[in-house]
């Protein structure tokens, strides 16, 4: 799987980002963990930030000490990831969303 095909396999999960509901979530977390992350780098220390939503690439979801996921990383996680997700879809919750997907990855990054 290369980042384009992982890219178009998240999106194809369930995105409750995308609803109205999803839409008036905006209050300020983003830029606060924004905020905090630059605070404890300058402080020294390597610090994760993982975000939402991205303004212009999946990337910018996932960083640590600055830098964004590469886009190898994010092929190799999104096939590591595919059989849990797919062995999950048939359960009694439903299929994962793209925010428990991306969540996933996030951790095993």
């Amino acid at each position: 799987m290369n980042y384009t095909e992982a890219i178009a396999y998240l999106e194809s999960l369930i995105d409750y980002e995308r609803t109205p509901a999803g839409a008036a979530a905006a209050k300020g977390k983003g830029s606060t963990a924004a905020i905090m992350t630059s605070i404890l780098t300058a402080a020294g220390h390597r610090v994760g930030l993982y975000s939402k939503p991205h303004l212009i690439s999946f990337r910018e979801r996932i960083r640590i000490g600055g830098e964004l996921i590469s886009e190898e990383e994010v092929a190799a996680l999104a096939e590591e990831m595919r059989p849990v997700i797919e062995s999950a879809c048939g359960g009694d919750l439903g299929p994962p969303s793209f925010f428990e997907a991306y969540t996933m990855m996030a951790f095993m990054h």
